[in-house]
């Protein structure tokens, strides 16, 4: 039987639109809500919400505004995002006043955003989810990273709880993300996070062909898809891509030796991942514990230009030896997919390592009426 919690005991969830990841990283801590008696609300907007829509259709939905961050064509994007600042600023405080509002009529007595800064309230239990707390700066930027993780800490200052998707450094998947950030300390460490749980996917069918997971803003997704399937007719390399795309119509079509599929989810994509000789993928941190929690192997990861988070974190664990990174402008897949094969990957399980249910229902607990 489920654990109840005694009261109707209700938590306004919502994950950042900054891709898929905060959403699907944050399907297993929402599925133990469900499973523990809560009544989640979601918040949020664009992909990442539909993701959670369409993973949890009974649940009521609060449309937040969107951060909307775009990224430039070039390499070099630290101007780009610097110029968004003030609208990102603005769209925080209007979605502090959307959370605010729908609290009130809701009568929510929890919030919980995955790296949303506006989903606080100073009269209820405020947590936020987040694992890059010391911000990656460009080289031309470095002298002032102490001074962005100072501004990230106000941001970080409201909420009554930080809980980090990972273990307890040195030994975490984030790295200096981290363990860098001395403004304050997590006070809860989740494990890595994953939907997909390694003991429900079977791994009896043999490795086929490599598999790119596309990923993140626009334009930088279409650049890699053109050049992954440019350089994969131009050489006969057998090929397939899902997208990302979990707004379009499913379809799949054929482009010589590439196969290209909107959007899988689910099982089916865990398959596929474990199914495939190579993962290409970006270097995003959720994407990472999926990998981890698969434990996959043979992947060459491919950053996002400019965004320094996924930079950090694909030459860590190239480092590491666990995958290979190649940046976007000189991937060569003649070249890149055999030293891909080579990289050891993840011996899986990691996100076993905390028990991520235990967690949940300490928290619970605390709030019992």
């Amino acid at each position: 039987m489920n654990s109840q919690v005694e009261k109707s005991f209700r938590v306004f969830y919502a994950p950042l639109d900054w891709g898929l990841g905060h959403a699907t990283r944050s399907y297993p801590i929402i599925q133990l809500l469900i499973h523990h008696g809560v009544e989640v609300h979601l918040g949020g907007n664009g992909l990442s919400l539909k993701f959670l829509q369409d993973s949890f259709p009974q649940l009521p939905v609060c449309e937040l505004p969107g951060y909307d961050v775009r990224y430039g064509k070039g390499r070099r994007q630290a101007w780009t995002l610097i110029r968004q600042f003030n609208r990102v600023r603005k769209v925080i405080s209007q979605e502090h006043r959307v959370t605010r509002d729908y609290i009130e009529a809701n009568e929510i007595h929890a919030t919980i955003s995955d790296h949303r800064f506006g989903v606080w309230s100073s009269k209820l239990p405020s947590v936020v989810i987040a694992h890059q707390l010391s911000l990656r700066l460009p080289g031309g930027f470095a002298w002032a990273r102490r001074m962005v993780d100072w501004l990230h800490a106000r941001y970080l200052s409201p909420f009554d709880q930080l809980w980090v998707p990972d273990i307890v450094p040195p030994n975490g998947l984030a790295g200096e993300l981290v363990s860098d950030f001395t403004y304050r300390k997590p006070d809860v460490y989740l494990g890595p996070l994953s939907r997909f749980d390694r003991k429900k996917v079977p791994e009896n069918t043999p490795q086929r062909i490599p598999l790119a997971l596309l990923s993140g803003p626009e334009p930088q997704r279409t650049i890699l898809e053109t050049t992954l399937i440019q350089q994969a007719v131009n050489h006969d390399i057998p090929l397939k891509i899902i997208q990302g795309l979990p707004d379009k119509p499913f379809e799949q079509f054929h482009e010589g030796p590439v196969q290209v599929l909107s959007f899988l989810g689910g099982e089916r994509l865990a398959r596929e991942i474990q199914q495939a000789s190579v993962i290409i993928s970006r270097a995003g941190y959720s994407s990472l514990m999926d990998f981890a929690a698969l434990g996959t192997s043979g992947l060459l990861l491919v950053p996002t230009p400019g965004q320094t988070e996924q930079e950090y974190l694909a030459n860590r664990l190239a480092a590491l030896g666990a995958a290979h990174s190649r940046s976007q402008h000189r991937l060569d897949l003649v070249r890149d997919l055999p030293l891909a094969r080579s990289s050891t990957g993840f011996i899986g399980g990691e996100s076993q390592s905390v028990d991520l249910e235990a967690i949940i229902q300490r928290w619970i607990a605390q709030y019992k009426e």
